[in-house]
């Protein structure tokens, strides 16, 4: 008897992240190169900004163990996420050429809310357009997207156009 797994698809992540705390690299000793893992977080509060949720996810590139993330400095970097279906901690690998620094320190009260982007797969299971509140906007596309990468909850995505 064999058992079906809903895959896990990487998706294409860039923005702006700060980390949370130091660095690590758990390599063996005496190595100069490795992975270099930083625990960071993506904030989504939806279109509106009428939610503010902060995921935990690490960030991971394979380069020389000096080359750290530091805390408290605003960073841009791009990269895939992949968020397993076991509950773990969702990993975005990033190029660590691609890293660049954009403000040490962090500006008080930054705010970090849709400051960067996630693609990735989904399924489409509902789409319904809606009049917006004001004539300015235009009319909003509401789309339900069903998907199992990030975790297995429906979440709604919001365009204007």
């Amino acid at each position: 008897m064999t058992t079906t797994r809903t895959p896990n698809h990487p998706a294409v992540v860039s923005g702006l992240f700060e980390a949370i705390s130091e660095s690590a690299a758990p390599t063996t000793r005496g190595n100069q190169y490795g992975l270099v893992l930083t625990p960071s977080f993506f904030a989504c509060s939806g279109l509106k900004t009428n939610k503010t949720e902060n995921f935990l996810i690490n960030l991971q590139t394979n380069t020389a163990l000096t080359n750290v993330l530091h805390p408290n400095t605003l960073y841009y970097l791009s990269g895939r996420l992949i968020a397993l279906n076991n509950g773990t901690i969702p990993l975005l690998t990033y190029n660590n050429d691609t890293l660049a620094t954009v403000s040490d320190p962090v500006p008080p009260n930054f705010d970090f809310t849709n400051r960067a982007t996630l693609s990735g797969l989904g399924i489409v299971t509902h789409r319904q357009e809606v009049a917006a509140e004001d004539n300015k906007s235009g009319n909003t596309l509401e789309v339900i997207v069903t998907h199992h990468d990030w975790d297995s909850e429906v979440h709604l995505f919001l365009q204007s156009f």
